[in-house]
């Protein structure tokens, strides 16, 4: 089974939550995110439930609910029984029924606990590459971010105008002590790996790219070019560039993207010059998630805009 990159920042909530209302059993996840082909299955994604009180606990039932119930799969975990120190795993695969957002709920009963509730959410495409694809827009909802980029089609256009929630900054630096986060939360483009990072305009005023990871290509077990949530090939999720101003990158087989439009237009004048949108980053209420940005990158000119999309942490603009 592939590996999903996953928010750290959910379970630490969730553990915050947990910790609230007096549950003495914590879950990995508040929210499974799956996306794939119309007649394809997706991958079985794993919740984790722990025990954190010295009791033993019976987890009593599982309950898939909603519009779109039909198309999340239940593995039920091995055991039932929740002892110190034990820990039951459950597994849920999506399987689309249509082109489009598909969302449930999963209902845990654990005997003398709250019920435990888990979103499901499902993004079915009619095929790979091209008019197959989802919209950005489309995308962000399954991921739970509410944000007004501007349009809810496939495609829209390239031009340097701000669209929607859309910032003017094409440079950052990061906001406080620690590495900057950077998190590929969807990947609608050709297949190939993609190099990407961040870059610093040097002395010499050309950029000097630092990469960070690659993503990777489709193989054997699954479509990585055309996912949410795509798979490193290699490489990392954070870095650290110290004071220094900088911008991301990503390079493809035909060029190299920025996030500043200058460099896009001085190297790479047949591509996108307005490569790069970026937007504050808001969780599912709407409510911006402090020094957080989502960076969507423009892979060829018919301004989709959802070819590489990253969530970014511990940063803050810079204007020129």
């Amino acid at each position: 089974m592939n590996y999903r990159i996953k928010f750290l920042f959910i379970f630490i909530l969730f553990l915050s939550i947990s910790a609230k209302r007096g549950n003495s059993i914590l879950v990995s996840d508040v929210r499974l995110v799956y996306s794939t082909v119309l007649g394809k299955h997706s991958d079985f994604k794993e919740i984790t439930l722990s025990n954190n009180n010295t009791k033993e606990f019976e987890i009593l039932s599982f309950q898939i609910s909603g519009t779109n119930a039909s198309s999340f799969k239940l593995r039920e975990p091995e055991t039932k029984i929740l002892s110190r120190n034990n820990k039951a795993k459950i597994a849920v695969q999506f399987t689309p029924s249509k082109i489009g957002i598909e969302e449930a709920r999963l209902t845990i009963e654990i005997q003398g606990e709250k019920p435990i509730e888990i979103t499901l959410m499902g993004l079915g495409t009619k095929g790979l590459e091209g008019k197959n694809e989802p919209p950005l827009a489309d995308a962000l909802k399954v991921l739970g971010f509410k944000i007004d980029i501007g349009w809810t089609s496939l495609g829209n256009h390239t031009n340097p105008e701000l669209i929607g929630e859309e910032i003017s900054a094409q440079q950052f630096k990061k906001a406080k002590k620690g590495p900057v986060s950077i998190i590929p939360v969807a990947r609608y483009s050709p297949d190939f790996i993609l190099p990407f990072g961040y870059y610093l305009n040097n002395e010499e005023n050309m950029p000097e790219l630092k990469e960070i990871g690659i993503l990777a290509k489709a193989d054997e077990d699954g479509h990585e070019h055309q996912i949410l949530y795509p798979r490193l090939e290699k490489g990392n999720q954070s870095f650290d560039p110290g004071k220094t101003i900088f911008g991301i990158y990503t390079t493809s087989p035909s060029h190299t993207a920025y996030t500043e439009d200058y460099w896009n237009e001085k190297l790479f004048p047949t591509h996108a010059i307005h490569a790069v949108r970026t937007y504050p980053l808001k969780d599912e209420a709407g409510k911006v998630i402090k020094n957080a940005y989502l960076i969507c990158f423009e892979e060829a000119k018919n301004g989709d805009y959802q070819d590489y999309v990253f969530a970014i942490y511990n940063i803050v603009p810079v204007e020129k």
